[in-house]
């Protein structure tokens, strides 16, 4: 009974996969008149069909009275379901199940959290074993999704797939030879961060390209970053703002970063405040903690803004209040200093301990100087402050570690 209900979350799970890939395609969008919204690629428009392949390598084949719309091309409408083609697409055999759990090291995001999350809610814990003998089952019969799923288990290392990278290197290279763009990214990046293979720029720039041609943003970003750094190929900022272009316009916001240090500094085009600005900002309303401290700097000096302390001092706090090191001595300049906030000793002690507590080196001395000028019931006060932020932010503290 229990591998009964194992094997059916295992298929739940396949089918949430499927479903989670819809932002990867470059195709057109066909709309059914059963309400159901599908990226495609059209192979053959005849006088009253439409033959069209999805991105999970389905080919079916429609009369117009199914379709409602393709890329806003409005279709006749009559009574149809898609229920048989719907079954191919979410059927065992030849599946792409892909699943993004943000491998990439130069940058992460919540989306490894949710991941996360997702597989405890299908798989849990007391299961792994079992799904990953499915997997396995799967994986080996050429599955490119299971392939995927497999690779991504041992490199994050789960209950009975302890993490290995040799084998999350080796389902991932078969997957990504079958084009999933996400073990093609996972793949490059392995290669970029020299886990379980020795670095390999041009290897990561390969790989990472193949998935970024099919839209995957976090390939597109990695791209961009690599163009940026010069690492693999030559430094080139106008490709550097071309991928990252395509990133930051699916609202990623570390591609944002990007482009507005390049707008900042005038990297490959003329020097544009304003609009490093504009992506500091769009980057910063996602809660981007580099981009907040940059949008804080930004008021302080005034650039691409009217000149703000204010606005700096509320920036630098929502970076400072994520554990940001960086952005808490920011915030502590700005209270031992009054600039922006009322001056305060004890505030400014506190993010000067908590930035010194991460190994920042400014921080401590900072923190050390105005200590000098505090009587002992400011230092209990501020240590006290300490305390319950640490407690308040524990999970924070603990990667602050």
């Amino acid at each position: 009974m229990a591998t009964y209900y194992m094997m059916k979350k295992l298929k739940l799970l396949i089918i949430f996969l499927l479903l989670f890939l819809s932002d990867l395609a470059s195709a057109e969008v066909l709309r059914l008149r059963s309400g159901a919204s599908l990226e495609v690629t059209v192979l053959e428009e005849k006088k009253e069909t439409l033959k069209v392949k999805t991105d999970f390598g389905i080919v079916k084949t429609f009369h117009f009275n199914e379709i409602e719309s393709l890329d806003g091309k409005v279709f006749s409408r009559d009574a149809d379901v898609e229920q048989s083609f719907l079954k191919d697409v979410f059927s065992e055999k030849g599946q792409n199940s892909q699943l993004d759990l943000n491998l990439e090291k130069m940058r992460g995001d919540k989306k490894e959290r949710e991941t996360k999350e997702i597989l405890q809610k299908f798989l849990p814990k007391e299961n792994y074993t079992e799904a990953l003998e499915e997997l396995k089952r799967l994986a080996e019969k050429g599955d490119a999704g299971s392939q995927f799923l497999l690779g991504a288990m041992y490199y994050d290392g789960q209950e009975g797939a302890p993490q290995d990278y040799q084998e999350a290197l080796w389902w991932y290279q078969l997957s990504a030879e079958q084009g999933v763009a996400l073990a093609q990214h996972a793949l490059g990046m392995m290669y970029y961060n020299a886990q379980g293979v020795p670095r390999d720029y041009q290897e990561a720039l390969k790989w990472c390209r193949l998935a970024a041609k099919q839209r995957y943003v976090l390939a597109q970003y990695a791209l961009g970053v690599m163009y940026y750094d010069g690492n693999g190929v030559p430094r080139d900022y106008k490709k550097a703002m071309k991928w990252s272009r395509r990133a930051a316009d699916q609202e990623y916001a570390p591609a944002q970063y990007v482009l507005s240090m390049i707008y900042e500094k005038g990297q490959g085009v003329p020097q544009n405040y304003t609009k490093a600005v504009r992506w500091l900002q769009r980057a910063a309303d996602q809660g981007l903690e580099v981009a907040q401290t940059n949008l804080g700097l930004m008021y302080v000096k005034g650039l691409g803004v009217v000149q703000d302390q204010g606005q700096a001092a509320e920036w630098f706090t929502l970076a400072a209040e994520q554990g940001f090191a960086p952005a808490q001595v920011k915030l502590g300049k700005m209270y031992e200093y009054g600039r922006g906030v009322f001056q305060n000793d004890v505030l400014a002690y506190m993010w000067y301990s908590l930035a010194a507590s991460q190994g920042h080196k400014m921080a401590k001395e900072r923190r050390d100087i105005i200590e000098k000028n505090m009587v002992s019931s400011q230092i209990k006060e501020a240590e006290h402050l300490i305390k319950k932020w640490v407690k308040k932010h524990a999970r924070l503290s603990d990667s602050m570690k």
